[in-house]
């Protein structure tokens, strides 16, 4: 069974950032941010935590372009180190599906030995032969 490689680790806005590699696809993940409450009861930390493609993050007020341009960085050297030959990542939400395209392109441009397509919210890269 694969397990997750973990590419890089990185904060932005004193929020940490991983980015790993499940098989062949990349993904970014935003660690939750827990702020105690005395307002609220105490609970248990599981049970605040939504699965990554559920998560909203547009009230994160988070400078998105900072972010992706470290994911960016951390994801070329990852590629030329270790001499993938495939590799996708999926919008997993709308804001994202935004973004992504740009990203993809502009990623594309600092690796010539690679195409790319996109599918609805799905990105696709592939060493050419």
């Amino acid at each position: 069974m694969s397990e997750k490689k973990l590419i890089a680790k990185f904060y932005v806005q004193d929020r940490e950032f991983t980015l790993y590699c499940y098989e062949y696809e990349i993904c970014l993940a935003l660690k939750p941010k827990f702020q105690k409450s005395k307002a609220q009861p105490l609970k248990n930390a599981w049970l605040s935590f939504a699965d990554e493609p559920t998560v909203e993050d547009v009230n994160e007020r988070i400078d998105v372009f900072a972010v992706m341009q470290l994911a960016r960085d951390h994801l070329l050297r990852y590629i030329q180190k270790n001499k993938v030959s495939y590799f996708y990542f999926h919008a997993s939400t709308a804001r994202k599906a935004r973004i992504y395209p740009r990203f993809s392109t502009r990623l594309i441009q600092e690796l010539p030995n690679y195409d790319f397509c996109q599918e609805n919210q799905s990105f696709y890269f592939f060493a050419k032969a």
